[in-house]
């Protein structure tokens, strides 16, 4: 067993000593400490924009394009499919950043700002309703809805909230089954 130390600041300092089997009291002289400035070094290398993302690739095994804003869910294979609220299978791993056709790379978000000039593909009109939560929908996939599902054998997964019409902060929640 190591021992203990407790420092009691006076004019003098007096450190107690607790050790297994005794208690050992002395005086030291307080000592004062003078810190010279330094050069400041170079600078470090910039940090993070502040704004955290989360994407990743994937490619379209749909037979049509997917487009941007649609929510994706990965098949079997590894590949995106659309996403859809009634299978629990078919639940999403992020949104498309972009619209691709059949067999391309596809860019998918799973956390941090999506921003679109048009969500038609995706809400079904060209502007996002502000401050509202958006959720994978259950009747097509591929579509996002502000009023999550409620019925069971549906999952319900929320997928993100409006920060503006055009912007969506991205942040794929687990499904949950109904």
């Amino acid at each position: 067993m190591s021992c203990y130390s407790v420092v009691v600041p006076r004019e003098r300092v007096h450190v107690v000593e607790l050790c297994p089997n005794k208690v050992a009291y002395r005086w030291i002289e307080r000592v004062s400490v003078v810190q010279t400035p330094a050069p400041q070094g170079p600078p470090g290398p910039p940090g993070p924009s502040g704004n955290l993302v989360f994407r990743f690739q994937v490619i379209n095994a749909e037979s049509f394009p997917i487009r941007a804003g649609q929510p994706v869910q990965m098949d079997s294979s590894g590949m995106a499919t659309l996403a859809q609220a009634n299978a629990w299978a078919r639940h999403a791993v992020g949104l498309a950043c972009e619209t691709v056709g059949p067999g391309s790379l596809l860019e998918v978000a799973r956390i941090g700002i999506l921003e679109l000039s048009d969500w038609s593909a995706a809400v079904g009109s060209p502007n996002l309703t502000t401050n509202s939560e958006y959720f994978l929908a259950v009747g097509v996939a591929g579509i996002l809805i502000t009023a999550p599902p409620n019925f069971a054998p549906d999952v319900c997964q929320y997928l993100a909230v409006s920060v503006s019409p055009t912007k969506l902060y991205v942040d794929v929640q687990r499904p949950i089954q109904l």
